[in-house]
């Protein structure tokens, strides 16, 4: 057993060692943070009790992810007034719509099927 303990041990400081570039030497850098911030996009890790839980969580993650994009979001045309509204909406839908769904499956789902692959209309959210 203790060599599985030390083999474990070497492949993750080799990952580590690997991936140090993308979450950073500090685990407080702003890369690590918004690399962290991505798994607000695995909607096993919502919570289930509440949709007024539900409506609150990771809206801080989400604007480490709109900081750190700021400008691409802006060249693209997002309104990004909207980005932390439009947040809310999507975690109602997938909430109460595709919580029984594979991260996979809803991500085919939102990026792919009509309405949900169409962008928002609206001018003023």
């Amino acid at each position: 057993m203790e060599k599985f303990s030390s083999v474990i041990d070497l492949i993750l400081a080799e990952i580590d060692k690997r991936f140090i570039n993308l979450l950073g030497a500090n685990k407080d850098d702003n890369i690590a943070k918004v690399v962290q911030a991505f798994s607000v996009f695995n909607h096993h890790s919502w919570p289930a009790t509440s949709d007024s839980e539900l409506l609150y969580f990771g809206s801080d993650l989400i604007q480490i992810l709109i900081d750190w994009f700021h400008d691409s979001l802006e060249k693209a045309g997002c309104q990004i007034d909207c980005i932390l509204l439009e947040w809310k909406q999507l975690k109602l839908l997938v909430g109460n719509e595709f919580k029984n769904k594979s991260y996979n499956e809803v991500w085919a789902i939102m990026l792919t099927k009509t309405p949900y692959n169409t962008p928002s209309t609206s001018k003023t959210c």
